[in-house]
């Protein structure tokens, strides 16, 4: 379903509507919640790692050079961040 605001209708979608192969329903058992919490936490503490890594990347990418110093020194911290 769907809903027209100019005409202030609902109209009705033809769509075909997939499942996935496979569901994981363990992901949300109640016994299984402090694990699944804690694996979305991860994973979203992941993401915002790898964001704030490809933003440094970007910024790295189109850095105007001063001096090639500035640049090796600039690279250098920038590696140890990901050691």
């Amino acid at each position: 379903m769907d809903f027209d605001k100019t005409k202030n209708e609902a109209i009705k979608l033809h769509n075909a509507f997939t499942f996935d192969k496979h569901i994981y329903v363990d992901r949300y058992l109640h016994a299984n919640m402090a694990d699944t919490l804690a694996r979305r936490e991860r994973i979203k503490r992941k993401l915002d790692e790898m964001a704030t890594i490809r933003q440094e990347l970007d910024r790295l990418e189109h850095y105007q050079v001063p001096s090639a110093t500035v640049a090796v020194a600039s690279y250098s911290r920038w590696r140890k961040k990901l050691s």
